[in-house]
């Protein structure tokens, strides 16, 4: 089919949306959101309220709006969280491992499993080694001229969050792993599926995408019952894997850890009372 729609400006974009029954209370406002956000961009947060090609009786751009807001903020709540265990992980991991086998321990090949792997995250990480202009690079690279790496206390600080996972997931022995994990207190096959699923999470806020609503594809293995020592609830039913509300309380589990106290779920309710519109059953949350 050849593809023959032209572009629109902001205000035709605008009277589409009345055209199609919203419900715009303040037109100067809504075309400087439009100047300024994409239309397509704001399109997952308004359709809720179609059907049939029109918007419900009473739509309201405003309220749209709320919820794209809404989400925006969540995002900047889920990244955050997300970044204290990214920061605890690399002194976890590189701690654990360089005690038991000595500063080098990321060098020894016979502690992977998948060889290719553990190969590409070395040279990855080698890479950003040579280049990074952090203080801490810059000093090992001008003391230590013949190492390639640093000692791994060092290199964690130069890994992304994806890096650090594969790390850690491709440690062969399962003692190794659990010996990680256990700081979390949580089974490390549980640890394994959650930080695959965390930097899926943290992908999609890093490039500001809808998170709300959003059914994620790389789920979370939910720890049992009579393993997870928490005050919250995780949500259990089949309509609810993928959502963001077990995350939030998988990640407030781990503030608890982290902190001693867990901040992300009083802080993501507080968010909720502020947004009394948005469906929180969307987000997973128990009905």
């Amino acid at each position: 089919m050849e593809f023959d729609k032209r572009a629109k400006t902001s205000q035709e974009l605008l009277e589409q949306l009345i055209d199609r029954g919203m419900l715009i209370e303040d037109q100067p406002q809504a075309l400087q959101w439009l100047e300024h956000v994409n239309y397509y961009r704001l399109t997952p947060y308004w359709l809720p309220y179609r059907a049939n090609d029109r918007f419900r009786a009473h739509t309201t751009f405003s309220e749209v709006i709320q919820h794209y807001e809404f989400d925006r903020r969540l995002r900047a709540l889920l990244f955050n969280s997300i970044e204290r265990v990214e920061i605890s992980l690399r002194r976890t991991l590189s701690s654990t491992l360089t005690l038991k086998y000595g500063a080098f321990a990321h060098l020894d090949q016979e502690l992977v499993r998948d060889q290719n792997k553990w190969r590409y995250t070395l040279k990855t990480l080698s890479d950003a080694y040579l280049n990074s202009n952090e203080v801490f690079a810059v000093h090992h690279r001008e003391k230590y001229p013949h190492l390639k790496l640093p000692p791994l206390w060092v290199a964690v600080e130069l890994t992304t969050f994806g890096m650090l996972r594969n790390m850690y997931q491709n440690l062969e022995s399962r003692a190794d792993r659990q010996a990680v994990a256990v700081h979390y207190k949580i089974d490390e096959s549980i640890f394994i599926s959650l930080l695959k699923h965390l930097e899926s999470v943290r992908n999609t806020c890093a490039h500001h995408s809808r998170v709300w609503n959003r059914k994620f594809v790389i789920k979370t293995k939910l720890p049992s019952p009579t393993n997870f020592k928490s005050s919250k609830t995780l949500n259990r039913g089949s309509d609810a894997t993928g959502r963001i509300y077990n995350t939030i309380i998988l990640l407030d589990y781990l503030e608890s850890v982290i902190l001693g106290t867990g901040e992300l779920f009083q802080l993501v309710s507080e968010l909720l009372e502020e947004h009394p519109s948005v469906n929180r059953t969307n987000m997973g949350y128990p009905i």
